[in-house]
């Protein structure tokens, strides 16, 4: 089934091409959506409360993005606020 709008509270990651490594919304960082909405809209990287339809739930190519993954939602829990997702602390192998 395709979504028509993200959700309040879903956590995105920015991964196409399009975006630059800096300014409002870089590409590889987690954002947190505050409100239902077809386009992004939260905190940004500067932390600004902002909106995006450049970015959305249908775009095209260079401009797109993932849901977070379950360890990438935890550390910005943790964090409380957008983050790199080349922040994320490297997790050890466990050997048995």
């Amino acid at each position: 089934m395709k979504k028509e709008q993200f959700k309040k509270g879903d956590y995105v990651v920015l991964i196409g091409e399009k975006f630059s490594d800096h300014g409002t919304y870089p590409r590889n960082h987690v954002y947190l959506q505050t409100e239902d909405n077809v386009g992004i809209h939260g905190r940004d990287a500067e932390g600004d409360m902002n909106g995006w339809y450049t970015v959305n739930i249908n775009s095209e190519k260079g401009w797109e993005w993932r849901y977070a993954t379950d360890q990438e939602i935890s550390h910005y829990r943790k964090v409380k606020r957008v983050y790199n997702i080349s922040e994320l602390p490297k997790q050890l192998p466990i050997f048995n």
